[in-house]
């Protein structure tokens, strides 16, 4: 079984963010890269100082985010759950009505006490 993942951050092919143990991961996994992608999503980005994040906007608002549609199987989503501290830290989820299927992972709504502690300056572009 695969999947579709919108990935924004250090997961993306030539990240900014080369210092990243992520630089790479899907490339050497054999995901299959389905596109550059550009969404209004009911998320703002956050950074987190070596890496971004996407949080709730908390009010319906929505943000154009940038990022990379990708094609993983079931093997590496597990591996990627794993990284991103799924469901303890990221949460895996979708937004069906402007990502069609495809998975993303942000830190939910709910954690606003731990994030909010961190490195919080909104990227205001939507792009990592």
């Amino acid at each position: 079984m695969t999947h579709q993942l919108f990935v924004y951050g250090s997961l993306k092919r030539n990240n900014n963010a080369g210092r990243s143990f992520n630089s790479g991961l899907l490339e050497t996994r054999g995901c299959t890269f389905l596109g550059e992608v550009s969404k209004q999503l009911p998320l703002k980005m956050l950074s987190m100082g070596r890496f971004p994040t996407l949080v709730p906007t908390g009010d319906g608002s929505r943000s154009l985010i940038h990022g990379e549609m990708v094609e993983i199987d079931e093997k590496t989503l597990g591996v990627l759950d794993r990284i991103e501290g799924h469901p303890d830290f990221y949460q895996r989820v979708k937004y069906p009505d402007v990502l069609g299927d495809a998975w993303v992972y942000i830190l939910p709504d709910t954690d606003r006490e731990r994030w909010g502690r961190l490195d919080q300056q909104e990227v205001a572009s939507g792009c990592w």
